[in-house]
């Protein structure tokens, strides 16, 4: 645990406690850049969050067009929105009328094809009091027009966004930070530590991580998707719209992405009891009927109070324990082969 004042490498309590300062103040000060960099970045962050409630909110738009008649399809109506611009002026005619500048939009009738909807080089032509100028015109459906992109959230409080963006760089910037601080509770334990000692809990550090970021990626692509489209189908088409705020949105993913994080370390957990002899393979599978019992209603405690959730919860759980009786059976057969 660094500087070593004897031959036998022993340090006193009070080296140990400067040892342990200088870790703990670099931890922090990493943590703060980390911060930093996360707050600049919140917005990118928060829309990635966001991407799973805004999928499932538009799916019910893309599949109320689906259902539209074919022939309704056939004759759907379509606007034109067209513009001539001279250096940093900008012109729009509408209904063909030159030399107005009133509506933005060409309104057409549904049976218009596109072969007699305005063009660029009719429009320029149509003003002969301007030259060099530069026309387009874009097409726009019906659908676009009734459909527009919208936000997902809306946010209760003008301080409210500001809030969100620091609680995201907050749990992100810890979320980043756990590789460098693992090294340096790494740093202050290794020394302390015989060989096998080492290897084994090298293995259970990495094994936190990666099953943590497991249990968050599993929430993500597989939880948060089919949770939102099944909480969003409860309203019913007509009987409520959803306004959903940012921060009681960042709240419930941050909770199951930390919740499924942790749950997902159920094959460390069993692996270090075993480890100090308190768990083996044979007790595990005799009792596994009993652990799904509690995986089962732990999973109905943690989560929202819907079968949907707790499916998600605790099905996973049940395939992680069984896991780790492989992992546990494998660790205690290298241990007598060893010893």
């Amino acid at each position: 645990m660094g500087k070593k004042n004897n031959e036998e490498g022993s340090m006193t309590i009070l080296e140990h406690l400067v040892e342990l300062r200088k870790r703990v103040f670099r931890s922090l000060l990493f943590l703060l850049v980390v911060f930093c960099g996360c707050y600049i970045f919140s917005k990118p962050l928060l829309l990635i969050l966001s991407q799973p409630l805004e999928k499932a909110l538009q799916k019910p738009l893309a599949q109320e067009n689906s259902l539209e008649p074919p022939e309704k399809k056939d004759k759907a109506e379509f606007d034109f929105h067209c513009s001539c611009t001279e250096k940093k002026k900008e012109l729009f005619f509408p209904e063909g009328k030159p030399g107005r500048m009133a509506s933005n939009f060409f309104k057409t009738p549904s049976s218009l094809s596109d072969s007699s909807a305005p063009t660029a080089e009719g429009l320029k032509n149509s003003a002969p009091d301007f030259k060099n100028l530069d026309c387009h015109c874009q097409k726009i459906t019906s659908s676009e027009l009734k459909n527009p992109s919208k936000p997902p959230f809306v946010f209760l409080s003008l301080t409210e966004i500001f809030s969100s963006e620091i609680k995201v760089a907050f749990w992100m910037a810890i979320f980043f930070s756990v590789p460098y601080l693992l090294i340096e509770i790494w740093g202050f334990l290794s020394p302390a530590l015989y060989k096998k000692e080492k290897k084994m809990v090298g293995v259970l550090l990495v094994g936190t991580v990666l099953c943590f970021v497991g249990g968050a990626l599993f929430s993500y692509y597989v939880v948060f998707p089919t949770g939102f489209q099944f909480f969003l189908g409860l309203s019913g088409k007509d009987l409520a719209l959803p306004a959903i705020s940012l921060a009681n949105y960042l709240d419930f993913a941050l909770v199951m992405l930390f919740i499924f994080g942790l749950v997902f370390e159920l094959p460390v957990l069993c692996l270090i009891l075993a480890s100090l002899g308190v768990l083996d393979a044979p007790f595990m599978l005799k009792h596994s009927r009993a652990a799904i019992l509690i995986i089962f209603v732990l999973s109905g405690i943690i989560t929202p109070p819907d079968p949907l959730s707790m499916l998600f919860m605790a099905l996973p759980l049940v395939v992680l324990y069984f896991l780790s009786y492989v992992l546990v059976g494998l660790y205690r057969g290298f241990k007598r082969v060893e010893g």
